[in-house]
């Protein structure tokens, strides 16, 4: 096990939203780190969260390809009642939008995800452009007569009226096309419907990976409090039980940016952690 801090040099603002509030994040990487600023460890993935409320999320150059990687953006709301969760029917939810910029490349998965309290998943594909900079604006339908793709068994469209009663997340997934470098925006993202349109969601990340991807999680966050203490805790779901990592307490720097590195992470597992101000 080993800790390692280094000050970083990315002008915008990374994982703040996620540290105040002890959101789940997963952040992978494989073997020794090496120069964050030419960005090419594997597996490395940079979330930017604008004040606007919009999300770019940057994936590095890869020197080999990783297992299951990519990232999961679930919206929600830091205050207040969550419009992004719950009985959509009877909110009169009919339909979820919000607009996609990328930067030349088309992600390999592209996709809305939304899941019930059933813990069932549905999945619909949404447009991109391979044009760098062109913003694509999507409008997916939630209405019971128009299920998403699942790969549960059954009668689909029960299930789905069921799930839109009860729903527990809903979000954006990407994983990123081929290993080079790839950025991708989405902002706006708004439940529409007889019942009004939502305020725009803010969209919290959870990076995943497995296989060789999962070795050495390395965990970056910004030093919103210099000379304060951080703990990180691990868990294989982002539901948690979250646990204690080795290592992971009592973390303290002065750095701008900070790293931890989990290097008990099993090569076949899934972990999601949160990094907490002690």
């Amino acid at each position: 096990m080993s800790v390692r801090f280094k000050t970083l040099h990315w002008g915008s603002v990374l994982l703040v939203a996620m540290i105040l509030s002890g959101w789940a994040i997963q952040a992978t990487g494989e073997g020794e780190p090496t120069d964050w600023g030419q960005q090419r460890v594997a597996g490395a993935v940079t979330v930017e969260i604008g004040e606007d409320g919009a999300v770019t999320v940057h994936f590095a150059e890869m020197t080999q390809p990783p297992t299951r990687y990519g990232i999961d953006l679930f919206a929600g709301v830091q205050e207040g009642e969550d419009p992004f969760v719950g009985d959509f029917t009877a909110a009169g939810v009919e339909g979820v939008s919000f607009n996609f910029t990328g930067d030349g490349h088309v992600p390999a998965t592209h996709l809305a995800f939304l899941e019930g309290e059933s813990t069932r998943g549905w999945r619909h594909e949404f447009d991109a452009s391979d044009v760098a900079g062109e913003v694509v604006s999507n409008s997916l339908p939630l209405l019971p007569d128009s299920p998403w793709l699942t790969g549960a068994p059954g009668d689909v469209a029960a299930k789905w009226a069921e799930d839109l009663q009860h729903v527990a997340r809903i979000g954006i997934r990407l994983q990123p096309s081929g290993m080079a470098a790839q950025s991708y925006t989405i902002d706006s993202f708004v439940l529409f419907g007889t019942g009004g349109t939502t305020p725009p969601a803010d969209l919290r990340p959870v990076i995943s990976a497995m296989g060789k991807a999962a070795r050495g999680m390395r965990i970056r966050w910004r030093n919103t409090q210099q000379g304060g203490r951080y703990k990180v805790v691990r868990s294989s779901s982002v539901f948690g039980p979250f646990e204690d990592v080795e290592g992971g307490s009592g973390i303290a720097g002065d750095e701008e940016y900070m790293e931890f590195v989990d290097e008990s992470a099993e090569d076949a597992e899934r972990y999601f952690y949160k990094i907490i101000k002690e």
